[in-house]
């Protein structure tokens, strides 16, 4: 299903109030530091897959405020203008894309899946994208236990192995006896 994606975009603040952690984050820390734990739980998805990946809340300003975190542009946050609604934000640039079927839309709204879904895109639920990003986790952790343990077999069958010089060492007590 998600084979053909290229580009995920996530319906901010839908995301942080349906996963119970950021929701917590939120009452206890405020929307900065959600927004800001979102984007580092999510980014993995641009790091490791190389995805262009969109987060979108709604904004207070007059126009639309982007910024690209790391000055990355295929990274970015979006906020709406405040007589906008990220939901708008998220319709126009899926409506305008040249190929909508290539993005996911992270969102609970209904009317917003609906509308995007009609335009071709795909549409991923919050639990879909914590399922995705747990699949993701998992897999690097193997990743990095076969590794560990690649490097250990040839670390141990390696002729000139530093441990084994050590172990020499203090077998044959070098010092001579002094």
């Amino acid at each position: 299903m998600l084979l053909s994606t290229s580009h995920v975009i996530v319906d901010g603040y839908n995301v942080i109030h349906q996963w119970p952690w950021l929701k917590t984050i939120l009452q206890q820390r405020g929307y900065e530091a959600a927004c800001e734990r979102l984007l580092q739980k999510v980014r993995v998805l641009h790091d490791l897959r190389g995805l262009q990946l969109t987060l979108i809340f709604d904004g207070q300003g007059e126009r639309v405020s982007i910024t690209h975190p790391g000055n990355e542009r295929s990274l970015s946050c979006v906020f709406s203008p405040s007589d906008e609604s990220a939901d708008t934000l998220i319709e126009h640039m899926v409506c305008r894309s040249k190929d909508p079927r290539s993005i996911t839309v992270v969102t609970r709204d209904h009317m917003l899946a609906e509308s995007i879904g009609s335009a071709g895109a795909m549409v991923l639920s919050p639990e879909g994208l914590a399922e995705w990003l747990d699949g993701m986790d998992q897999h690097q952790t193997g990743q990095l236990q076969r590794q560990r343990e690649n490097l250990d077999k040839n670390w141990n069958q390696a002729t000139q192995s530093p441990w084994k010089a050590l172990d020499d060492i203090k077998d044959n007590d070098i010092s001579g006896g002094v």
